[in-house]
């Protein structure tokens, strides 16, 4: 229940930006850097997809890759796409424009180094477009079940960073304007935003 909440609300928090662009006149392209099969982002291109919004899903697990290709075809789905890549691998944040919204949703607490979080944001701010944001999740409590669905591939346990370690850090990495709100059960969506200038 959880992880559908945490889901539905990176979803609505999503949509509300992208309407934001929208009614300014302004297109978007997102990049999801550890997306698996980006199942809300699939539904959030069925129902509001057009021209002006793009996203490029990344994860470093082929079999997650290949499964979201089959379904973005079976749905007949235009302008997304998946590809392999490593969150805190540069090469990774390569597009064809540069995003004006990094996702980085369940991530951080598959990372166990907090190195690797900082360099995600790091090469996020250095990527996005000018006044783009990065939208993270982040869990401030384990709940402690055996079977935690968050766990990684290796049924490690998420690592615990409050939201308020995870918006020091953005601030470090140079976003502004750090927005934070509950997502689930001890978890929270936090949206950092580049400069425009």
């Amino acid at each position: 229940d959880g992880v559908r909440q945490r889901v539905q609300t990176t979803k609505e928090t999503v949509v509300g930006l992208v309407a934001k662009r929208r009614d300014a006149g302004q297109t978007t392209t997102i990049l999801d850097v550890a997306s698996g099969t980006a199942r809300y982002l699939r539904e959030l291109v069925r129902e509001i997809g057009g021209d002006d919004l793009v996203v490029t899903c990344r994860d470093r697990d082929p079999r997650e890759v290949v499964l979201g290709r089959q379904l973005i075809k079976e749905e007949g789905l235009r302008h997304i796409s998946f590809s392999v890549g490593d969150a805190t691998d540069q090469s990774s944040y390569l597009t064809s424009r540069d995003p004006e919204m990094v996702l980085a949703v369940g991530l951080f607490p598959n990372l166990q180094r907090d190195e690797d979080v900082r360099m995600v944001m790091r090469l996020a701010f250095s990527h996005l477009s000018a006044g783009g944001c990065i939208l993270c999740t982040t869990l401030a409590k384990y709940r402690g079940r055996r079977h935690y669905l968050d766990a990684d591939a290796f049924a490690r346990r998420p690592t615990i960073r409050p939201p308020e370690t995870i918006a020091q850090w953005l601030r470090d990495a140079g976003f502004l304007d750090i927005e934070r709100r509950f997502s689930q059960p001890h978890g929270f969506v936090l949206v950092g935003w580049k400069p425009v200038s």
